[in-house]
């Protein structure tokens, strides 16, 4: 019998709507990061960003229990944050509602589910 102590991993895609405030560059960006780590029990272990030709941002990070992962699209006003986490204190409504305030969005929707880190036999 295997001693595991997680049985899933959680995973979160929050989509933004029409967001009057997006972050001005990358330093805001990564504050929002961290904040959203925070929020969501999730240590961050390294990131990475891209400029879009258009002037929207990308950022990635690798945290200890998964990964983290924002997209601004700018020609839909709309802005997506994707994450998952095996820890089991995550709360990604928490995040969700994080986000609502600090974009200033007027709608948004989050879609969750668990993953299954192992075969039952």
């Amino acid at each position: 019998m295997r001693n595991i102590s997680r049985e899933y991993e959680k995973e979160a895609t929050i989509v933004l709507y029409e967001c009057a405030k997006f972050p001005k560059d990358f330093k805001e960006m990564i504050e929002i990061l961290n904040n959203i780590a925070e929020l969501a029990n999730v240590r961050i272990v390294s990131y990475c960003e891209h400029q879009h030709s258009n002037g929207a941002k990308s950022l990635a990070a690798i945290v200890e229990e998964s990964n983290i992962n924002l997209s601004e699209w700018l020609e839909y006003n709309t802005f997506i944050v994707r994450i998952s986490s095996c820890n089991p204190n995550s709360n990604f409504e928490k995040v969700k509602s994080y986000l609502e305030k600090r974009l200033e969005c007027k709608e948004s929707k989050i879609d969750e589910r668990k993953v299954q880190l192992y075969l039952n036999k």
